[in-house]
């Protein structure tokens, strides 16, 4: 019978969902989606981080170093989820 773990241990060991993206997801009481992910999924077992800002394209996320940011905390097992659109159709 494997031991389940809690608390902070569980936590640290948690799978990571990072999303990226634009004002759609971004954090904020009401603001995105990627707000309130997290409440459909047990934080011991999966923890999401929202890294979406608003008013980013694809471009400006990697230009403005967001990308780099997701990608250095990336573990084996973690998850990336990444919607952008409607900020994408602006001229550079």
């Amino acid at each position: 019978m494997a031991l389940l773990a809690t608390g902070a241990a569980a936590q640290a060991d948690a799978q990571v969902l990072f999303i990226a993206g634009d004002s759609t997801a971004a954090n904020g009481a009401d603001n995105g989606w990627g707000s309130h992910l997290q409440k459909f999924f047990d934080p011991g077992r999966l923890k999401v981080m929202n890294r979406a800002r608003g008013g980013r394209s694809s471009r400006t996320f990697i230009t403005e170093g967001l990308w780099d940011g997701i990608v250095a905390d990336l573990k084996a097992g973690d998850i990336v989820l990444i919607q952008f659109g409607h900020n994408d159709g602006v001229a550079p």
